[in-house]
């Protein structure tokens, strides 16, 4: 059983756990409040007042109710499957900067959106440690519809594209 170093409650009913081994996840805690004995944690002020529980391993909340390490595992395995929403993200920043949640989202909609106009203007925009996002040209081509017999005009189009940058990809590579 590994050890909970932190645990910090996140939007919507969820846990960021950070393990001893260094590994940190998301717990989507909704699950469990559809019993009778965790539906008091629905009060947000209550949830928000989550704690390690040091004696027994797990998560603790004031008024008693507890969640066990291993429960948190299983639900940070089927987790690991599961891509990254835009809160998490958000979420994830937040903590890490200590910079509002708030202040995340505006720089992420600011990103997203400076990322749009330039691509729209057929411009490539270079991130080294992460990538290079570009506009690729489609061709024009003609093809047939097996079934029919008729011949079907594809104009050309234009497509974002991302190539992730040599260290991107050996960090990826060196990943579990």
């Amino acid at each position: 059983m590994r050890e909970i170093i932190e645990v910090v409650p996140i939007d919507d009913y969820r846990l960021e756990i950070g393990f001893g081994d260094g590994e940190r996840t998301i717990v989507d805690m909704k699950p469990l409040m559809k019993r009778k004995s965790f539906q008091p944690l629905m009060d947000k002020a209550l949830f928000s007042q989550v704690e390690i529980d040091r004696k027994f391993g797990g998560v603790q909340w004031p008024n008693g109710i507890d969640v066990c390490t291993d429960w948190i595992e299983a639900q940070s395995k089927s987790y690991e499957t599961r891509n990254l929403t835009r809160a998490e993200l958000i979420s994830q920043i937040s903590n890490k900067t200590k910079v509002s949640k708030k202040a995340v989202d505006q720089v992420l909609k600011s990103l997203v959106g400076t990322i749009r106009r330039t691509l729209e203007e057929n411009r490539e925009i270079r991130i080294p440690e992460l990538g290079t996002f570009s506009v690729v040209q489609r061709t024009g081509r003609t093809i047939v519809d097996f079934r029919t017999g008729i011949k079907i005009k594809i104009l050309p189009t234009k497509a974002p594209r991302f190539r992730a940058s040599k260290s991107l990809k050996d960090s990826i590579k060196k990943s579990k």
